[in-house]
């Protein structure tokens, strides 16, 4: 078998080298890119290699594994949620580079395929101890890399024709050179060259465009905003929408405050029709929700070391001079990919600060509704509030006493029942509602009943006939009465703060909830129309498993590891302990493998003859002597090895002996006049006999 038939295909020298510094250029780590370079094309220069075999293979592929394990530990701490796929991907150069290093510092041109795969691995081992034959492919793996490399490379952030040209030029490189090397014509390269300028072109448009995807998938929708993880909308609250979010026990915020919040505010809403809450920012003069909350925009206060956020120029001395007991420390994980997100908010706060991560900075909107620009995935801020005072919110306005139409004629009846028109004082009329909804209603997980709902709406049908259901309907009819009798009154949606672990307070998707903001001697304030107990019979609904302890248990961990790696004070300590048990690491296996270096000098022509070799028909046994024998040693002639094989069972000694001469007098001495037909032919017993051998040799 000649090398010219072989079906092991190496890439061109330096191809590899250029394309790791290219990536290292378009994915900013253009030092990492050079040295892993430099790594690469150093053995066309060092004469030092090692005799991995199968087994080093196997280690060098556990090394990637092993790397890629803590990639992957390291982007899911650092909170890159959707875009951690695209960032894993990004690193594949520096992944697999164990596997490519030990194909290209090794004996061996190529390397298993099973090497990959572990059950096709033990499969293989299996039959040989059992006897049978196997002949497991084997790739180089240069190219494989390569390929590796410019996918990671087109994972950026922009498609310019710097970046798709480069991508185009090594993708034809690489097409070019396997053409070349499988004997393709040069004029069928040409007449391909355009089919292959495309499709790479395309694939890197698609990934540029993926990657935006992960990055920021809200973009096309700006108003798209959400907290929580994307469990409570905050652009409009539908009757309903709540279901999912309680039934869910999954830790969304952590507390930490010396207050009792009561409270947490995710959005308010001043508009309702036909089961849905919403704000209206154009009666506002806005055109959009964003202009809304970019209204006035915030107010920094404060020095360097304790900058805060405040909105109404009367809150810039307070915001100045932060106490303490006013804080709340608010922690999370949103990952909906948007950079914007609203967030829950204190009643009373007035000033933000202290916000995790870089350049973010708060805006909220004439209903209080707070939200996080150029925020992290994981979200840490502080919230300074004052108790008993909201003073975020805008001004009672005409549409605070707004009804909706299809909803007037039931709610006029129940005011005028309840009499609320003639109670002296807003706080008389919330005192006369919050008998009503005790004395006459029930608290139920779930508004399903047999009604007639192309007759009445939802409202009706729980005012009238179910009066039974949750706090959406509680809350939005506890609204539209109070408009009704005069109070002007809305809608709110967030958490009520019920669970205390320690010092901190848990906010769980079952303490989502819905309650009124209503305008009482001369401010607003939080009041419950939902009968007492709701939080127990929500919480009776789900139960937590121990996966889903430890799944919490992992998520906190993570919003805590990574908000303590960012604190100034902690960063030193956690590069220095990294970077030491990866010196500790890198310079044991440094070791290992300066202790098992080969040096092609040392070795001989033999080994490591870099001109041209002679192929002979006995070649053909090598993958034979593999399984039967094991690898050659390290220094021993092919002839020696071979005639390892005169104990199997079958082989005549006398043909493979003579077999081994005439390789060696084919090899060393071309000159020679012989039969290359006899050595075929010698060659083609010993296989048959080989083939027919039981493999308990």
């Amino acid at each position: 078998m000649s090398k010219a038939d072989s079906h092991i295909i190496e890439p061109p020298r330096l191809m590899a080298g250029a394309a790791v510094v290219f990536w290292g250029a378009l994915s900013g780590n253009a030092l990492a890119g050079f040295v892993i370079a430099v790594l690469l094309e150093a053995r066309n220069w060092v004469k030092i290699r090692w005799d991995f075999g199968e087994k080093g293979h196997v280690k060098a592929y556990q090394v990637s594994l092993f790397l890629l394990l803590i990639g992957m530990v390291m982007i899911w701490m650092d909170g890159a949620g959707h875009y951690a796929l695209l960032k894993i991907v990004q690193w594949m150069p520096l992944y697999a580079l164990p596997v490519e290093l030990a194909q290209r510092y090794g004996r061996q041109d190529s390397m298993y395929l099973n090497t990959f795969f572990y059950f096709s691995r033990r499969r293989m081992i299996q039959d040989r101890r059992e006897g049978r034959e196997v002949s497991p492919l084997e790739i180089n793996t240069g190219y494989p890399y390569i390929g590796l490399v410019l996918l990671a490379a087109a994972c950026t952030t922009q498609a310019s024709w710097t970046y798709m040209a480069g991508i185009i030029l090594f993708t034809l490189a690489v097409f070019m050179a396997v053409g070349r090397q499988r004997g393709m014509r040069s004029l069928g390269v040409l007449y391909l060259a355009p089919l292959v300028i495309i499709l790479s072109a395309l694939f890197q448009w698609g990934l540029v465009r993926l990657n935006n995807y992960f990055r920021n998938p809200g973009a096309q929708n700006a108003e798209n905003l959400e907290a929580g993880g994307g469990a409570i909308n905050a652009q409009y609250a539908r009757l309903g929408g709540l279901g999912k979010v309680k039934q869910s026990k999954e830790v969304m915020w952590r507390v930490w405050t010396s207050m009792t919040p009561g409270y947490l505010r995710v959005a308010s809403y001043d508009t309702y029709w036909d089961g849905l809450w919403t704000y209206n920012y154009r009666a506002d003069g806005f055109d959009d929700a964003v202009e809304a909350f970019e209204q006035d925009g915030s107010i920094t206060v404060g020095d360097v070391d304790h900058l805060a956020e405040v909105y109404r120029e009367e809150d810039q001395a307070r915001g100045a001079d932060l106490r303490d007991e006013q804080g709340a420390r608010i922690r999370g994980t949103v990952e909906n990919g948007s950079p914007t997100t609203i967030v829950p908010s204190l009643p009373g706060y007035f000033a933000v600060s202290r916000m995790f991560g870089t350049n973010v900075t708060s805006e909220n909107n004439p209903l209080g509704t707070l939200r996080l620009i150029n925020r992290d995935v994981i979200i840490d801020y502080m919230l300074w509030a004052e108790s008993g005072n909201v003073v975020q919110d805008a001004a009672p306005r005409d549409k605070d006493l707004a009804v909706d139409v299809k909803e007037a004629p039931v709610i006029k009846n129940i005011a005028r029942d309840l009499k609320l028109h003639e109670l002296s004082s807003a706080r008389a009329k919330v005192t006369a509602l919050q008998r009503f909804f005790i004395s006459e209603f029930e608290y139920a997980t779930h508004f399903e009943a047999d009604y007639d709902y192309r007759e009445k709406s939802e409202l009706e049908i729980f005012l009238t006939e179910a009066k039974k259901g949750h706090c959406e309907y509680f809350a939005s009819a506890a609204v539209l009465l109070l408009r009704e009798s005069g109070v002007p009154a809305r809608y709110t949606i967030g958490y009520a703060v019920e669970e205390k672990e320690d010092d901190v307070w848990l906010i769980r998707g079952t303490h989502g909830h819905a309650w009124c903001r209503v305008f009482l001697d001369g401010k607003w304030e939080d009041v419950d129309f939902t009968p007492p107990g709701w939080l127990d019979a929500d919480m009776a609904q789900v139960d937590m498993s121990l996966v889903e302890r430890f799944q919490e248990w992992l998520k906190l961990l993570r919003e805590d590891f990574q908000i303590w790696r960012q604190d100034e004070a902690n960063q030193g300590k956690f590069w220095m302990a990294f970077s030491g048990l990866g010196l500790l690491l890198g310079g044991w296996l440094v070791f290992r493998l300066w202790q098992s270096r080969l040096s092609i000098d040392a070795e001989g022509a033999h080994v490591y003859w870099t001109g041209d070799k002679v192929e002979t028909p006995l070649l053909q046994l090598e993958k034979y002597a593999r399984n039967l024998l094991g690898p050659r040693p390290i220094g021993m002639p092919y002839g020696e090895w071979i005639s390892g094989l005169y104990d199997v069972e079958g082989v005549n000694r006398a043909e493979l002996n003579k077999a081994i001469t005439l390789h060696q007098k084919m090899r060393f001495d071309p000159a020679a006049e012989m039969d290359e037909a006899e050595l075929v032919s010698l060659v083609a017993k010993v296989k048959s006999a080989l083939k027919k051998a039981p493999r308990s040799q």
